[in-house]
């Protein structure tokens, strides 16, 4: 089991000399791995000081600046001993000692040691006769950067070096050597004619074989991915940056396999939401979304909705916070094994971040700078036949002329129709995003640095959305003695931003008639609002006038001391701190003196002013002890302690009517009033790990975590939960085809605890001013005195299987998860006060499967094709709920121009369903008709005094779903030489979405289909006897507004579609100018984000929600800014 703290892993190709004397040749590190099991023998990572012989080592011939510059591996075989060359040997990383590979070796070996030394010296003796020096320097064929440690040799001699830290080197080449062989673990080997040349500069091609995965786990500990007896899926740098997305969430789309990830709009700084393996909590304020981990610290991931409710403004995520640039690699851990030592805020899993650091002896500095530009890529459809009116009657600009219930268009002399929706979007141009990154990294040889700046800017497609924000972060390490390391970041972000109302723009734009251009007029000479209609406002005034300004500082900074005092025991500690503060103003304009026909967006106006403070504290501290308990056996043990501490703080002051106009000023309104909102919360956990490692292809992780939480009642507040799993790679053990490369499988089981939110347990207060008084008020939600941690128990079984020298790869898990004791809010009756009560009432089962292939198809020498392909599918289940409750509502809308629609939880049906009115359907005997779900194959009934469909009674059916059926991905990246393309395609099948607009439009007479109202159309069903008919009516507008507008089984449509996430084109800047200038690299990029979308849906895009990600609620596109399509130049330049 290779030791993380400190230590590097090491690969080494080898020649090696089998039985009979046949020649092995033992390319990767499975390889030797095999190998080495097979006879007895085992590999290991250690540290040592060059001068020491210790065990049985490979040891470097000479060492400078930390790179092994030339090695000699001795090994110990069957049939003897050899020594020979390590050509192809990196070190991972800048040490102050030299790492190497340990030999445990069988003790009848171990007198061998004079034979060892004295062949050492003789593998050393290949290093005369030189008369000419050759130099250069070695880069990264993709990104320009130099290379240090490559090793450099002179082909058909020992006669070796390796590139300084600036990619550099000089060589003594002896007068037989004809070329030069460059190798770098991670890159393909390349060779060189050295003819009478005396500088021979090298671009190396990025290799598919890599060392074996290391991947970050819980509380940060890197563990070997074979190790591993969970998923974990790892995303790096490069894969998140080149989307260029402000949101670290939405740049994962696609990425992952099993994370639902939804957003909620184009508008600037809007949030969005990750699920991993389905919805855990049914509760209707939770969000379900994993822990986010920076550098081995919990961070807040809260999106702080606005408190004027849904039709508020839309607000970000806290992980939005973190600069992608930032960012080293992230790793999705999914489920409840691989979270467990993170214990309550991990239950719904954890995304796992790693952010850059510096290197020893390596000053660098970074810039990046991008623009974008958005549109909105997606409208719905209207009818452009008939033009404003009622019944049949021309007329605009009175009530109800906003309808399109008029005559035909061609029926008016110079009638025009106008597209109010790409008008008002497109009125300002496309919205801008601009973003520039600097960063300064370096070090020496005991401590490293990085220091980064971050500015961005983007303006929405609705010109007065915008949203500003400026980073700062500073990092460092320190090795403070050869036992102690200190490590330390800080991070600064403010983000100001202006925001309009969601629902405003969409829901007057919907108003507007079509035969009014809204762009051409929207205020009066005079300066008030031009309304074309009594109750209207005009959208454009709203986005000028109505708005929401916000103003963010967040810090963010930990502290990490490692301690090892030996080479089998470490103590780690961790300190966090996640501090939040946010100003918020909302001002609502009143009259401006307008006319008694027209409409002020608010009598006489109002303002409101927040202001949120959410402080997080995390302090972690760990014991780690590592030993050989046998030849065949490694252990190591960890125990910790880790406390959360928490505290939200939220005032709001509102004042209403100015008496002064234009004045906004709470001094400036005669009625004010203030509420405070309150929340702490503090968990304490103590927990241990043990894993066992039998063989270095057996791995055996045991853990257990005790948690004391605040928000449950004293005696309920304790409690503990274990995990198991397996990891298993048995290619180590089992000969298999030489093209089955890898093969491992992984077992896990696990049981994980969440608390309540604060004060779910009690009945809560609060007060309000009353003249000269102050009232108190009781809060309509009852409290449960014996509430219980919800219990997530968790199965997983998976394999990863490598084939073809790995260019093939498939990694697929199977899991199944119950979610017991669920808290939720469930409704009592009102006659004893209260109209919910919050206790464990239910219980959520998720099964799934989750599909990761990726592949190679194509690996020459200048053209390389990687492909991979994600696909998940969970189906998610309610399976029971609280005895005496038949359902519990999670949303609900009811719309004057349309009809009611309900997310529901219901026992032994899906998690998601949807709840409405639809067509009454016919059954000869009405017991056969299911309480919930809709036949289809039923007939419909038609009323027999209108001849039209007939709706439904009060009674909702199930109409649709919002979770998918699956999802999935396919991404292809093409590299030819310095020039790369990559294309993502994103999947998502099934999901059904209530289209809001689309009802409106039915309402108004816009929808397509109502174009049909002058036709006659057939009816085909049956009378309420059961008669069958076909009818033939002309449906007019009453059949569209007084039926088919009512009934939600028209607008629940399906969401499904085929997206083109991102296509990105990279040019890597030419060898000549790291050559001729300070630059060490640079690429330009030109990308696009989700510019071709195939979906039957015809709303807005369908990715465009209601809700923001704070939400349980799904399955409503409601009114926000819609998505929108990019188009991005980004130049990355490295010095």
């Amino acid at each position: 089991m290779a030791r993380q703290n400190g230590l590097s892993e090491v690969s080494v190709e080898l020649a090696m000399e089998g039985d009979g004397g046949r020649p092995i040749k033992l390319h990767t590190l499975q390889d030797q791995r095999r190998w080495m099991v097979r006879h007895g023998i085992r590999l290991r990572t250690c540290e040592l000081d060059p001068s020491q012989i210790d065990n049985w080592c490979f040891l470097p011939s000479r060492v400078l600046n930390t790179v092994v510059m030339n090695c000699f591996c001795v090994l110990f075989l069957p049939v003897g001993m050899r020594v020979v060359p390590a050509r192809h040997f990196r070190v991972a990383g800048c040490f102050s000692k030299a790492p190497t590979l340990t030999m445990v070796m069988p003790t009848t070996l171990r007198n061998a040691l004079a034979i060892t030394l004295a062949l050492f010296l003789v593998g050393a003796g290949d290093v005369h006769a030189q008369d000419r020096s050759v130099s250069g320097t070695v880069t990264d064929a993709e990104t320009g950067e130099s290379l240090p440690g490559v090793n450099v040799t002179a082909v058909g001699t020992n006669v070796g070096t390796s590139t300084d830290q600036q990619g550099e080197y000089s060589l003594a080449v002896p007068e037989r050597a004809d070329s030069l062989a460059f190798s770098f673990v991670g890159y393909q080997r390349a060779v060189r004619a050295i003819g009478n040349r005396a500088e021979i500069n090298v671009r190396l091609q990025p290799s598919v074989e890599q060392l074996e995965d290391v991947v970050v786990t819980a509380l940060g500990v890197e563990r070997q991915e074979r190790e591993l007896g969970y998923a974990v899926q790892e995303v790096e740098s490069g894969e998140i940056t080149e989307v260029n997305e402000e949101n670290l969430v939405d740049a994962l789309q696609g990425q992952v396999a099993g994370a639902q990830i939804t957003g909620t709009g184009g508008a600037p700084g809007q949030s969005a939401r990750i699920v991993l393996r389905g919805v855990t909590s049914l509760d209707p304020g939770a969000d379900n979304q994993p822990l986010f981990v920076v550098d081995g610290v919990p961070i807040s991931n809260t999106t702080f909705a606005g408190s004027r409710g849904a039709g508020g403004f839309a607000f970000s995520n806290g992980i939005a916070d973190i600069n992608p640039e930032d960012i080293e690699s992230v790793s999705v851990l999914k489920g409840a094994s691989a979270a467990a030592l993170y214990g309550v805020r991990a239950a719904n899993g954890a995304v796992v971040i790693e952010t850059k650091g510096g290197q020893s002896n390596q000053t660098q500095v970074d810039y990046t700078s991008s623009i974008g530009f958005q549109r909105v890529g997606k409208y719905p459809p209207q009818q452009r036949e008939f033009m404003d009116g009622w019944r049949g009657d021309f007329g605009f600009f009175s009530f109800p002329s906003f309808h399109a219930w008029g005559p035909k268009a061609d029926t008016i002399e110079g009638a025009e129709f106008f597209r109010n929706y790409e008008n008002y979007f497109d009125r300002g141009g496309m919205g801008r995003n601009f973003s520039n990154t600097l960063s300064v990294s370096g070090g020496t040889a005991a401590s490293t640095f990085r220091l980064s700046l971050k500015y961005g800017d983007q303006k929405g497609v609705i010109p007065e959305a915008k949203n500003e924000d400026f980073s700062a972060r500073a990092s460092g390490n320190l090795n403070v003695t050869d036992d102690l390391q200190v490590s330390s970041s800080v991070r600064y972000t403010n983000t100001q931003g202006t925001k309009l109302p969601v629902d405003a723009q969409l829901g007057q734009l919907m108003y507007y008639p079509t035969s009014v251009d809204v762009t051409e007029k929207w205020k009066n000479e005079d300066g008030t609002q031009f309304s074309p209609l009594p109750f209207l406002d005009h959208p454009i005034f709203v986005a000028k006038n109505h708005n929401l300004t916000n103003d963010r500082d967040r810090f963010i900074g930990n502290l990490g001391i490692t301690y090892t005092p030996n080479d089998w025991f470490t103590v780690e500690y961790r300190f966090g701190n996640d501090l939040y503060q946010e100003g918020r103003d909302e001002v609502v304009p009143g009259p401006l003196g307008v006319r008694e026909d027209e409409n002020a967006i608010s009598s006489q106006g109002s303002l409101s002013r927040e202001k949120i403070t959410n402080r997080e504290l995390t302090s972690t501290l760990r014991l780690t002890a590592s030993r050989s308990l046998t030849d065949a056996l490694d252990a190591e043990l960890s125990v910790g302690n880790d406390v959360f501490d928490s505290d939200y703080d939220r005032v709001t002051v509102n004042g209403t009517d100015f008496g002064t106009p234009r004045f906004f000023d709470l001094s400036n309104t005669s009625d004010i009033s203030t509420s405070e909102a309150q929340a702490e919360r503090r968990v304490i956990g103590v927990y241990g790990d043990l894993t066992l490692d039998y063989g270095d292809y057996l791995f055996l992780t045991l853990t257990g975590r005790n948690d004391w939480s605040s928000t449950l009642p004293e005696d309920n507040r304790s409690f503990f939960y274990p995990s198991a799993s397996l990891g298993f790679v048995f290619s180590d053990l089992v000969d298999l085809p030489s093209f089955f490369d890898y093969g491992k499988l992984r077992l896990s089981a696990s049981e994980v605890g969440k608390d309540a939110d604060p004060y779910q347990t009690n009945i809560t207060f609060g007060s309000f001013p009353f003249k000269d008084e102050t009232l108190e008020t009781r809060g309509g939600q009852l409290g449960d005195p014996n509430l219980k941690p919800e219990s997530t128990v968790s199965y997983e079984v998976g394999a990863d299987l490598r084939f073809f020298d790995e260019r093939l790869r498939f990694d697929v898990t199977a899991y199944q998860s119950n979610s017991r004791d669920q808290i939720i809010p469930v409704p009592i009756s009102e006659a004893g006060g209260f109209d919910t009560f919050v206790t464990n009432a239910g219980e959520i089962r998720n099964r799934g499967i989750e599909l990761t292939v990726g592949g190679t198809p194509i690996d020459a020498e200048a053209f390389t094709w990687d492909a991979t392909v994600n696909w998940a599918k969970n189906n998610n289940e309610v399976v029971s709920i609280r005895e005496g409750i038949e359902s519990i509502t999670l949303a609900g809308a009811s719309y004057s121009y349309g009809g009611s629609l309900t997310m529901q939880l219901r026992r032994q049906l899906e998690y998601g369903n949807l709840f409405g009115p639809v067509y009454d359907r016919y059954y000869e005997d009405p017991e056969n008709e299911s309480e919930f779900q809709v036949d289809e194959s039923r007939p419909r009934i038609i009323d027999p005094s209108t001849g039209y469909y007939r709706r439904s009674g009060d009674g909702f059916k199930i109409i649709g779903n919002a979770q998918p059926d699956w999802t999935g991905s396919v991404e292809n990246t093409f590299s030819y030489r310095g020039i790369s393309l990559s294309a993502l395609i994103d999947v998502k099948k099934g999901g059904d979405l209530y289209n809001q607009v689309a009802a409106f439009h039915a309402s108004q007479g816009t929808l397509p289909i109502t174009a049909n109202r002058d036709e006659e159309v057939e009816f085909s069903g049956v009378y309420p006897d059961g008669t069958p008919v076909d009818t033939t009516v002309v449906p007019g507008q009453d059949y569209y507004r007084d039926v088919y507008r009512r009934v939600a089984e028209n607008f629940v449509e399906d969401a499904s579609y085929v997206k083109l996430r991102n296509v990105q084109l990279t040019y890597q800047l030419p060898g000549i100018l790291t050559e001729t200038t300070p630059l060490r690299g640079g690429s330009i990029g030109v990308g696009a984000n989700n510019i071709l979308l195939w979906t039957s849906y015809e709303g807005f895009d369908p990715e465009s929600r209601q809700f923001d990600a704070s939400s349980n609620t799904q399955g409503f596109q409601g009114l926000r800014t819609p998505a929108v399509e990019s188009y991005t130049i980004k130049l990355n330049l490295n010095f």
